[in-house]
Protein backbone atom coordinates (compact mmCIF):
# COMPACT_ATOMS: atom_id res chain seq x y z
CA UNK A 1 0.00 0.00 0.00
CA UNK A 2 1.08 3.45 -1.28
CA UNK A 3 0.16 6.04 1.31
CA UNK A 4 1.00 9.92 0.88
CA UNK A 5 0.35 13.04 2.97
CA UNK A 6 -0.64 16.73 0.95
CA UNK A 7 -1.02 19.63 2.93
CA UNK A 8 -2.60 22.12 1.32
CA UNK A 9 -2.77 25.72 2.73
CA UNK A 10 -5.77 28.04 2.59
CA UNK A 11 -6.80 31.67 3.38
CA UNK A 12 -9.71 31.36 5.85
CA UNK A 13 -12.02 33.71 4.17
CA UNK A 14 -11.76 32.44 0.41
CA UNK A 15 -14.32 31.07 -1.48
CA UNK A 16 -14.91 28.96 -4.59
CA UNK A 17 -17.84 28.70 -6.25
CA UNK A 18 -20.24 30.15 -3.54
CA UNK A 19 -18.66 27.91 -1.09
CA UNK A 20 -16.07 28.66 1.26
CA UNK A 21 -12.63 27.13 0.33
CA UNK A 22 -12.07 24.22 2.46
CA UNK A 23 -15.71 22.87 2.14
CA UNK A 24 -14.90 22.72 -1.60
CA UNK A 25 -11.46 21.23 -1.14
CA UNK A 26 -12.56 18.79 1.32
CA UNK A 27 -15.90 17.84 -1.07
CA UNK A 28 -13.48 17.35 -4.09
CA UNK A 29 -11.07 14.96 -2.24
CA UNK A 30 -14.04 12.76 -0.81
CA UNK A 31 -15.67 13.05 -4.36
CA UNK A 32 -12.49 11.25 -5.75
CA UNK A 33 -12.41 8.77 -3.00
CA UNK A 34 -9.17 9.96 -1.14
CA UNK A 35 -9.26 7.62 2.24
CA UNK A 36 -9.27 10.66 4.67
CA UNK A 37 -8.86 14.35 5.29
CA UNK A 38 -8.46 16.36 7.74
CA UNK A 39 -8.66 19.68 8.27
CA UNK A 40 -6.66 22.00 10.33
CA UNK A 41 -7.16 25.39 11.75
CA UNK A 42 -3.85 27.65 12.63
CA UNK A 43 -3.91 29.33 15.53
CA UNK A 44 -0.80 30.60 16.09
CA UNK A 45 2.57 29.98 13.51
CA UNK A 46 4.99 32.36 11.16
CA UNK A 47 5.97 32.75 7.97
CA UNK A 48 8.89 33.73 6.03
CA UNK A 49 9.41 37.01 7.23
CA UNK A 50 9.80 35.42 11.19
CA UNK A 51 6.65 37.30 12.56
CA UNK A 52 4.52 35.51 14.72
CA UNK A 53 1.04 35.66 13.41
CA UNK A 54 -1.48 34.96 16.63
CA UNK A 55 -5.49 34.30 16.21
CA UNK A 56 -7.31 34.94 19.93
CA UNK A 57 -10.54 32.89 19.46
CA UNK A 58 -13.05 33.23 22.76
CA UNK A 59 -12.76 30.79 25.44
CA UNK A 60 -13.68 27.25 24.38
CA UNK A 61 -16.29 25.31 26.73
CA UNK A 62 -14.33 22.18 25.52
CA UNK A 63 -10.55 21.68 24.47
CA UNK A 64 -9.58 21.79 21.20
CA UNK A 65 -6.94 19.57 19.73
CA UNK A 66 -3.40 20.98 18.56
CA UNK A 67 -1.32 19.55 16.08
CA UNK A 68 2.33 21.30 15.49
CA UNK A 69 4.30 20.11 12.58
Amino acid sequence: MVSALLRIYLKQNATYQGKSIHEAVLELLRDSNIRGATLLRGIEGYGTDGKIHTVNYPPLKWQACKCLS
